[in-house]
């Protein structure tokens, strides 16, 4: 149940994105001013999810008509979302707010970044920036035990009345230097998980203000 109503709002939020009113213009050449929302928007994860590896059921075909499914057909079994659950349950854990690292670290990117710091102001706005933070996993390369933290953040601007006018995407790419702790130690240790998590709010950010510029 909890996963459908993860999937359900998930789907919401996407739809909302996708129907809300579109009133798309030139960020950078028409918006004198822009503000944070505080409420960062976090989707909860579900505790299963598709198989990236699809099961064929051609093997066994008398099996699989005795049970109604045909021949040839392949299917996505549903496995543990531990990627997401653990580092969910690790920043419960320790204490680690999300919504507030990527509050203050995109502040601080605005507020020192050379084409906004003069537009991006706390209240009074003309616009409204939105966050969500659609994934947020700890990911490990294949054979190592060492991870980093992936994490996948849109951004949405809303005028005064409610009508989007610009909406993106981004997520941090994962790069080898960035995979420096033990999976284990960064689960376990609350410093090293700040810091984990900061890195790749910080590079996901980053991405986002620079597709902005290109606006």
């Amino acid at each position: 149940m909890k996963y459908l109503l993860n999937v359900l709002l998930l789907t919401f939020v996407l739809l909302f994105t996708s129907c809300s009113s579109k009133n798309e213009i030139d960020i950078n050449k028409n918006i004198k001013s822009f503000s944070l929302d505080k409420n960062i928007t976090i989707v909860r994860p579900a505790k299963t999810i598709s198989s990236p590896i699809s099961v064929g059921l051609g093997v066994g075909g008398q099996i699989a008509r005795f049970v109604g499914i045909g021949i040839g057909t392949s299917i996505r079994p549903s496995i543990s979302n531990d990627k997401a659950l653990v580092l969910q349950k690790s920043l419960a854990l320790h204490n680690v707010s999300l919504s507030n690292l990527i509050k203050d670290e995109f502040t601080s990117l605005m507020t020192n970044d050379e084409i906004y710091k003069d537009k991006f102001v706390s209240f009074g706005s003309e616009y409204t920036i939105h966050l969500l933070v659609a994934k947020s996993i700890i990911q490990t390369p294949v054979f190592s035990s060492k991870a980093q933290i992936q994490m996948q953040i849109q951004v949405q601007i809303l005028n005064r009345n409610g009508e989007t006018v610009y909406d993106d995407i981004a997520e941090n790419s994962l790069e080898d230097e960035n995979y420096i702790y033990e999976k284990s130690v960064i689960l376990n240790n609350a410093k090293i998980l700040e810091t984990s998590v900061l890195k790749a709010v910080n590079l996901t950010l980053s991405q986002l203000i620079k597709q902005m510029k290109k606006n």
